[in-house]
This record gives structure tokens, sequence and C-alpha cells, in this order.
């Protein structure tokens, strides 16, 4: 319908102004952090292509630790690999540099994008029954204007690939669950390996939900 066009500028307006205030206010945050990273990535593309596909699969050694001291988001302050999320983030963007040029209002327009993909699978997984096409009540979109939500994922930040992540996985386990077609194992699948790359530990929350629902999913 025409009020997720809307949606989606709106929400994209909302992050370049939120990012905006940050750095009026506070000198800058993560928002300008994922951005100089990604601007640092695309630079190493066009100087040596084949470090910077090095660096996305995680293939770091020591020719590339000079190139990681001089990033801002990368660097995993101890947590390791497993919990640092910021990595994929900053690949996402780094990837979508190639086609952009590092502009931030079409890494602000994908990151919407996908912010509002994973809500809007949220709430079919929220209101279908059985997996079937849920009816969506319209006043159901106004939990995107929730402050929260709405700071969180409209702006350059970890959230809207989260979003993404979560809504599409439990949504495909739901149709998976109770329409067992490949096609939906296997976007479930696919949704879920972005899960893990996302926030692992938040997959594993739902872990034991997802094995109970499936071998009792005729239960109400």
């Amino acid at each position: 319908g025409w009020y997720l066009p809307c949606l989606l500028l709106l929400k994209v307006a909302g992050g370049f102004f939120i990012a905006n205030y940050y750095m009026s206010t506070y000198q800058g945050g993560d928002m300008q952090g994922y951005m100089a990273d990604t601007v640092a990535f695309y630079n190493l593309f066009l100087e040596n292509p084949m470090l910077f596909f090095k660096m996305m699969m995680g293939m770091e050694n020591e020719s590339t630790q000079l190139f990681i001291n001089n990033l801002t988001i990368w660097p995993d302050n101890g947590y390791g690999f497993l919990f640092n999320d910021a990595r994929t983030v900053v690949r996402f963007h780094a990837l979508l540099s190639i086609f952009s040029g590092t502009n931030e209002w079409v890494h602000l327009i994908w990151s919407n994008v996908l912010s509002i993909m994973g809500m809007g699978a949220l709430l079919q997984f929220i209101f279908s029954t059985r997996g079937n096409e849920p009816l969506i009540p319209k006043s159901a979109f106004l939990v995107f204007f929730l402050p929260n939500v709405f700071i969180w994922s409209s702006a350059i930040l970890k959230e809207p690939l989260l979003l993404f992540a979560m809504g599409m996985t439990l949504r495909y386990f739901q149709l998976w669950n109770y329409k067992r077609k490949p096609v939906y194992l296997i976007s479930l699948l696919f949704f879920t390996g972005c899960f893990v790359l996302i926030n692992s530990f938040w997959l594993l929350v739902f872990l034991p939900g997802f094995f109970i629902w499936m071998l009792k999913r005729e239960m109400k």
C-alpha cells in the first residue's frame, strides 16, 4: 500500500536527522563509526580488491593489522567474533559501498528497507494463523513510530539488520513448520545464517521455543 513508501521516506529522513543530531551534540556516534569504516573498506577495495575480499571472508593476518588499527568499529574490544555483530554490519555496508560509492543516502535507504522488511515479517508472524497469509490491521504499523523503535531502526546501525534477520527467521520458521515446503526450509536456513552473523545469542533464546513448537505444532 501507499503507507510503505511513506514509512520508508519518514524513516530515511529520521535516520538522517538522528545521525546529524549525534554529530552536532556528541561529535559523532556509532552511526558515524560504521560509515567511517565503510569508507575505509571502500578505499581498500579501490586500492587492493584481493585484500578487501580477504577481510570480508575473515582472513586476517599480520598484513591486515595496519589497516585494522585505523578502523573505528571493526576491532572487537575483547568480546570475540561470536559477539561482534558490528563486523557483520560493517561487512554489509562495505559490500554495498562497491555500488553506492559510500553515498550516505543509499546506505540509509537500504538499512531502512531491511528494517521495514523485518518488521513486516514480525507482524506477519504475530497475526498469522498456522502460517496462513495474515490480515494485519493498519494500526499495528504504529509500532514503527514508538520512539525507541523509530530511532534505533532508522539509522545506520545494527538494529535494522537484526530486525531483518529476526523477523525473517521467525516468519519462515512458522511457514516451514506448518507447510513443510522445501522453499521455506531453504529460506529458513538462509535467514537463520543471517541471524547467527548478526546476533547468535539472541537466536539461542528462540531455540527452545522452536523445538517445542516443532514437536507440538498443532497446539494452540
